[in-house]
């Protein structure tokens, strides 16, 4: 069942028929930038 779950969410992926969002939520309007470029910028300074 597992293995048919993945392979359905790869074809809707692949079909565009799915997305994926990411929340931010806080109490504090301050408390997070309006971009997320700190995480690049975060992750250009690990790999370098």
């Amino acid at each position: 069942m597992w293995e048919y779950y993945l392979a359905a969410c790869e074809a809707g992926f692949r079909l565009g028929g799915l997305m994926v969002f990411q929340l931010q939520l806080t109490r504090d309007v301050g408390a997070l930038p309006l971009t997320r470029d700190y995480m690049i910028d975060d992750e250009r300074r690990a790999s370098a």
